[in-house]
C-alpha cells in the first residue's frame, strides 16, 4: 500500500511505497529514460477512476533516508511508474494531468475490464502477424 504525506494532511516529502518498503525524504528525480510505456493507473486521491499515463520506463532517484544519508536509487519498470506518480502528487500534481491524449480519458473502475479485454485482444492479434 503508498501512502503520500500530503494525501494525510502532512507536508512533508516522504512517502513509504509497498513495492520495496523504503522512506524517501525530499526525493528527486535526477534522470529519466527516453523510453516510455503507457499503462493504466489509479490513485487514492480519485478512487475508482482509472486512465492511461505515459511515463519513462526508468528513472534514477535521489533521496535522503531517515539516518540523514542521500542514496541514489535506479528504478525500472512498475517501481518508476509508482515513483513519478507519487513525485507528481509531491510537486501538487494527480495523474489526470498525464493522461494520454489518444487515450480513452477517465475511466470508471466497473469499466476498465472493457478496455483491458480490448487491449489483450489487439495484443493478441497483432502477435499473430
Amino acid at each position: 500500500r503508498e501512502w503520500l504525506a500530503p494525501e494525510h494532511g502532512e507536508v512533508h516529502r516522504a512517502r513509504l511505497a509497498g513495492i520495496s518498503p523504503v522512506i524517501a525524504i525530499n526525493p528527486c528525480i535526477v534522470s529519466a529514460s527516453e523510453e516510455t510505456d503507457v499503462d493504466w493507473e489509479a490513485c487514492l486521491s480519485l478512487p475508482g477512476l482509472h486512465g492511461l499515463v505515459r511515463r519513462p520506463k526508468r528513472v534514477c532517484v535521489r533521496f535522503t533516508t531517515l539516518t540523514g544519508d542521500t542514496r541514489e536509487v535506479e528504478c525500472s519498470g512498475y517501481g518508476a511508474r509508482v515513483f513519478q506518480h507519487e513525485m507528481a502528487h509531491l510537486d501538487g500534481g494527480l495523474f489526470i494531468d498525464e493522461l494520454v491524449e489518444a487515450g480513452p480519458g477517465l475511466v470508471l473502475e466497473s469499466e476498465l475490464h472493457h478496455y483491458i479485454e480490448e487491449e489483450d485482444l489487439e495484443q493478441e492479434q497483432g502477435d499473430g502477424k
